[in-house]
């Protein structure tokens, strides 16, 4: 009988022995997979946050500035939760949730963010297209219905073509300072006709008056070229003709030298 306890004793250690390092690798695991996700979250929150911090003022319309405030709120309270020690991440949940707040008090400003270079560009349509992603994971996972997704989507893609008129309109202006006049009235009327066929017109009035007056401008360049052009031409072919007539006076001064002196022969 003694074996018997014995061995069902093993066995029954065996079993907890089995047990505990099981749960204590689900423990480590559980544990691993924790720290994994906090810091993809607070790589998430920083990016959001630098996101928000790159777009000019007046930038973004305010749906789309609320909903990058949402996106910074929803990280936060998820980080709160996996660390509720950190106080910190509660604290920036309080802090964004105030200034989604303020934003969506604040009426729509009609003015333009002004954009610096090209570089700046293509920084922001990063970001765009950051923001997009956001917008489908959203969409996936209910956060947001398919009719509020199109109303983001219509807003997103205004900002893009809005950063493509900014680079046509820049490319531009840099053509005008090396006086590539040509090339500068190309850009604005792909700048131009960005903003017909897009739409966006009635939003874009007062850049359209201004291309419209830098597009007169070229065209009075263009045409003061042209006319120096032509009259640069009608000179160097006048020059050929003066050259060419004292080529054949010269011919036929050769001729006239070479028949007298024929003629005094038959004299001789």
């Amino acid at each position: 009988m003694t074996q018997v306890y014995v061995i069902i004793g093993i066995i029954m250690l065996a079993c907890l022995l089995v047990c505990y390092i099981f749960v204590k690798q689900t423990v480590i695991k559980r544990k691993k997979e924790k720290m994994r996700l906090r810091r993809a979250l607070e790589k998430r929150s920083q990016d959001l946050v630098r996101m928000l911090t790159a777009f000019p003022p007046n930038f973004l319309p305010n749906d789309l500035q609320i909903f990058l405030y949402r996106c910074i709120i929803d990280v936060f309270e998820q980080l709160s939760t996996l660390a509720p020690e950190e106080h910190e991440y509660l604290e920036n949940c309080t802090r964004y949730t105030s200034h989604m707040e303020t934003a969506a008090r604040s009426p729509q400003t009609q003015s333009q963010a002004s954009i610096q270079n090209s570089s700046q560009i293509n920084e922001l349509r990063q970001h765009l297209n950051y923001l997009g992603r956001f917008l489908q994971k959203w969409l996936q996972r209910g956060n947001i219905n398919a009719k509020q997704y199109a109303h983001y989507k219509v807003l997103l893609k205004n900002n893009i073509t809005k950063l493509m008129i900014d680079n046509y309109s820049l490319s531009a202006k840099y053509a005008v300072d090396i006086e590539k006049h040509k090339l500068a009235a190309h850009y604005f009327m792909l700048a131009k006709n960005l903003i017909t066929k897009e739409g966006l017109i009635a939003s874009h009035k007062g850049r359209l008056l201004l291309i419209n007056q830098e597009l007169v401008k070229l065209d009075e360049h263009l045409k003061a070229e042209a006319e120096k052009q032509v009259g640069f031409d009608g000179i160097e072919h006048k020059e050929k003709d003066n050259n060419h007539e004292d080529e054949n006076t010269q011919k036929l001064q050769q001729f006239k030298e070479v028949d007298e002196w024929k003629k005094k022969n038959v004299y001789d």
